[in-house]
Formats: C-alpha cells, sequence, structure tokens
C-alpha cells in the first residue's frame, strides 16, 4: 500500500506510544502483558526500520525472560538483520553477542559457535575496535565451553576448539595490559591442555588479583575451576577448594551459582570418603539446601541434586527414604535420560532382596518424610523387584504410574427412573449448547473470504521483518546498503520455511 510522509511519522508517533507503555509493563516485572502489547505493536507496523529494530529488541528480551528462549532467538536474528540495513555496526555488535551467549545459555553450541565466529569477523571488518576485544573473548569463552562439555564428536575438531581459543587469548593478552578475566581465560585454557601447574599458579594469580581488586565473584570462581581442572589427583586439595567456592559464591554470588557449587563439593565428599558418616551427613545437608534453591528457581540443577541426595540416604542405609527421591527423579525427568536413577533404584533392590526372607515378596515402599515439599505423586510410589528389570522397564512403570495418578474420575449423574422429561429445560439445554459451539469456533470462520490472487500480492518483507509496513520499493529508498537489503531478501526466498509464514508460529510456547 501507498503511505504518504505525513501518515507514516503519525503512525510512527503512535507506534512510539505503544512501546513506552509496553516498557512501563516491563519494569513492572508484567512479562505476559508486555508480550501481548508487542504482538499489538507488530500488528499496527511501522515503516521505519530504526522502530522496527526496537520493537524486536524488546519482545526478543520479554521472551527470553519468559524462557520462550526459541522465540527470542527468533527476533533477535529479525533485529540482527534490521540493524544491518541501516548500518548500524555498534547496535548489530550488541546483538551478536545476546545471540551468541542466549544459544550458548539454551545449550544450542552450533549456532552459538557460529555466531561467534560472525561476531568476530563483523567486528574486524567494520573497524569497530570497541568490540573486536569482546568478540574474541566470547568466542574463547564458547570454545573452551565446547571443550569442557565434549561438544564436538571428532578428536581434531575438539583439538581445534582449543587452540583457536588459545590463539584469541594470546591476542587478547597481547592488545592490552591482562586483567583478571583474561586471566582466567588462560588458565582454563592451559588446563584443559594439561599443563595443571602452570595452570594452578594462574589461578592463585587471579584470586590474589581479585581479592586487591574485591572482584570476590572472580576469587570464588577462580577457587571452583582450580579445584575442579587442576587439583584432580588429591582429593583433599579439591574439597578444600571447593569448601572456598563454595563460602565466597554463597556471600557474593547468585544463588544458583552457589547451589551448583554445594553440588559438587557434595559428589565430592561422597566420592573420597563415602565410609566417613560425617561426610556423607554433610553432603547430604549441602545437597538439600541445594534442592531447595533451584526449587525456586525452577533450575536444570534439580536433576543432580536428587541423584546426589538419594546417593547419600542409600549409603546411610535408609533405602525407602533413597528410594523416594529416586522416584521423585524418575518422575520428573521421565522423557529424559533415566539411566542414572535406574542404577541406583536396582542397587537399592538388589540390597532389599538380600534383606527379605526366602518366600516374601520384595518391595520399598517409599518414604518422603526428609523432603520439606513432598511430591503427592511420588510419595504414593511403592516400588517392586520386577520393576527394575531394565531401563526401559523402568521407565514404562513410572509412566503409567504417573497417568494412573493424573486420571480424574468421571462424575456420573444419577439418572432417576420414571422421570417425566421437562421438553422446555431440554430446549433451553440445546440452545445453550448451540452457543457454547458458536463462541468455540475459531475467529477466521467469519472473517471475509481472501482470494488467492490477492494474498500472493504480499511482498517479502512481511515474510521478514513482521511488523513492516509501507511500499518496499519506497522503503529501499531509505535503506543505505541495498545490495544488503537484497541478499536478505533472496535468502528468505530460498529458505523452505520463512520467519513469519504462519502467524502462529511466533505465538507457539518455546521448549
Amino acid at each position: 500500500m501507498n503511505v504518504t510522509v505525513s501518515s507514516r511519522e503519525e503512525d510512527d508517533d503512535i507506534v512510539e506510544k505503544m512501546i513506552k507503555s509496553a516498557l512501563v509493563t516491563i519494569k513492572l516485572g508484567q512479562y505476559e502483558e508486555a508480550a501481548a502489547r508487542f504482538e499489538e505493536i507488530l500488528e499496527t507496523g511501522t515503516s521505519n526500520f530504526q522502530l522496527l529494530a526496537r520493537i524486536y529488541m524488546w519482545y526478543g528480551r520479554v521472551c527470553r525472560k519468559l524462557k520462550k528462549y526459541t522465540k527470542a532467538l527468533e527476533f533477535f536474528d529479525r533485529e540482527l538483520c534490521a540493524k544491518q540495513l541501516y548500518e548500524d555496526h555498534q547496535g548489530a555488535c550488541d546483538v551478536f553477542r545476546r545471540i551468541a551467549e542466549l544459544c550458548l545459555k539454551i545449550g544450542d553450541f552450533p549456532k552459538a559457535k557460529r555466531t561467534a565466529e560472525e561476531f568476530v569477523a563483523f567486528a574486524s571488518k567494520k573497524e569497530c575496535e570497541q568490540f573486536v576485544e569482546q568478540a574474541r573473548t566470547l568466542q574463547a569463552v564458547i570454545y573452551l565451553e565446547g571443550f569442557q562439555q565434549n561438544l564436538e564428536e571428532k578428536p581434531e575438531d575438539r583439538k581445534k576448539l582449543l587452540e583457536v581459543a588459545s590463539d584469541h587469548i594470546a591476542a587478547l593478552k597481547s592488545s592490552k595490559d591482562v586483567e583478571s578475566p583474561i586471566l582466567m581465560l588462560e588458565a582454563k585454557c592451559t588446563a584443559f591442555e594439561g599443563k595443571h601447574e602452570e595452570a594452578n599458579a594462574l589461578y592463585k594469580k587471579c584470586i590474589e588479583m581479585g581479592t586487591e581488586a574485591e572482584d570476590f565473584v572472580t576469587v570464588y570462581r577462580a577457587y571452583f575451576e582450580m579445584a575442579m581442572f587442576t587439583e584432580q589427583n588429591f582429593g583433599l586439595c579439591v574439597i578444600d577448594g571447593l569448601k572456598n567456592a563454595v563460602f565466597y559464591a554463597t556471600k557474593y554470588g547468585t544463588p544458583l551459582e552457589a547451589a551448583s557449587y554445594k553440588v559438587e563439593l557434595a559428589k565430592q565428599l561422597l566420592r573420597i570418603g563415602p565410609s566417613r558418616s560425617s561426610s556423607v551427613h554433610q553432603a547430604y545437608l549441602l545437597c538439600t539446601e541445594a534442592l531447595e534453591i533451584a526449587r525456586n528457581e525452577s533450575s536444570s540443577l534439580i536433576k543432580p541434586a536428587l541423584l546426589t541426595i538419594s546417593k547419600c540416604l542409600s549409603t546411610l542405609g535408609k533405602r525407602r527414604q533413597a528410594a523416594y527421591f529416586i522416584v521423585l527423579g524418575s518422575v520428573l525427568t521421565v522423557e529424559q535420560d533415566l539411566d542414572e536413577f535406574y542404577k541406583q533404584i536396582d542397587e537399592l533392590m538388589t540390597v532389599e532382596k538380600m534383606k527379605t526372607p526366602g518366600d516374601a515378596d520384595v518391595q520399598l515402599t517409599v518414604d518422603a518424610s526428609l523432603d520439606p515439599a513432598p511430591n503427592e505423586t511420588a510419595a504414593k510410589f511403592t516400588v517392586k523387584l520386577e520393576h527394575t528389570t531394565t531401563v526401559e522397564t523402568w521407565r514404562i512403570v513410572v509412566k503409567e504410574f504417573i497417568e494412573a495418578a493424573t486420571v480424574k474420575p468421571e462424575i456420573v449423574e444419577e439418572q432417576k427412573e420414571n422421570e417425566p422429561v421437562d421438553f422446555l429445560d431440554l430446549i433451553f439445554k440445546m440452545n445453550s449448547r448451540m452457543d457454547d459451539q458458536r463462541t468455540e469456533l475459531p475467529a477466521t470462520f467469519f472473517q471475509r473470504p481472501v482470494s488467492q490472487a490477492s494474498s500472493s500480492k504480499a511482498t517479502k518483507s512481511h515474510k521478514l521483518f513482521p511488523g513492516l509496513r509501507g511500499n518496499l520499493q519506497k522503503l529501499s529508498k531509505d535503506v543505505k546498503d541495498k545490495t544488503m537489503l537484497n541478499k536478505i531478501l533472496k535468502r528468505s526466498k530460498k529458505s523452505n520455511v520463512s520467519l513469519n509464514s504462519d502467524s502462529n508460529s511466533t505465538q507457539q510456547d518455546d521448549t
């Protein structure tokens, strides 16, 4: 459609006011309401690419707060395309960083790696010197994380991750004075290369620098990494380092970081001294504290905390209580990997079989008394010997138990015999049922049908940039880099599925 300059300015003013209204809801923490308002903004639309990029940025951040990560990445990608069109190089660098960090957080390592590489190339090519260092640091962090988690299958690819990270760290050291974040990366890289003594010395230097600058975040992270990566053959040194990390993280860090350190310390206490009841009790108490934090934060830390708690209770001979936490973990992660929970329940049932007289049934009724917030479903479970034949048998049993616990009994209305039929009441019921069916019909049934010819006239810009209004030819006059515009539009044409081919795709829940 043709849009005049005056009408565009008026529409942009309206969109600006709508954005300010949405930002107020964000400040109040009302993210669902903010998401609904940004949907209205996209429906209103704008022909201003800079304004459109702002909409995508804030909508992506709202989706990230709502943990709809796939949708957040979708809008960050659109923001990046829009900022590249009007040559906002610094803004594009910030988007590269956000995309890479979010991909790393949700475990999408291939995209995180690819985005980090594009970030370094873009910042170097566009001469954004202030962002080159940030890009190199981010790529080194992502590559070291990929090496640590074994995210590359081939050994040569895994080795290359370490080499590239080492090169970036060397470039960062040569360009400026060495600061604690760069020194931490160098220590981690050195530890992964097997040079434990050098890495240990670097971590100690980080701790000294952090203590002098009162940067205690660096201090507890250095203690944790030094314990995990350089002291693997010295159990007591590992435990001492983790205790220091837990102390500083509890006081100066986030609750989740402190919880993750507590779980790791509990694992080491169990590994070093399973025969010492004092160590096992310490491990149990640390994990119960971590579990409480993980539940409040809805964290993925729940699974390792439950596993470690069940191991502690099993070591202490409390099989019924241990069985409860194993069942609870199995119920919460039934669609995931159950191997670790199955191994524990299998060991428990083997011990229970040895303790049970010959003719009696081998079964274990769980006890939820040690859980401050017991799960009603898991608390009703009784584990039998035949349940633990294989992992798949255990999975089937847990699924059937969940289904049986969630089925609600049907309420059957009692019909009186020989009761006369009230035809007037029957007619009213039929009318109300028809009204309900009308309201349940989708709104598209009542819209005016759109011909195929008119729908095919939609411009490519609507597919790539939802919320973009106006004639594409007029909009292209405002774009400085027409080559970039053509490339993006050709890319959207070649793709089998566009970013906005279905209006419902941006509204579905992310996993």
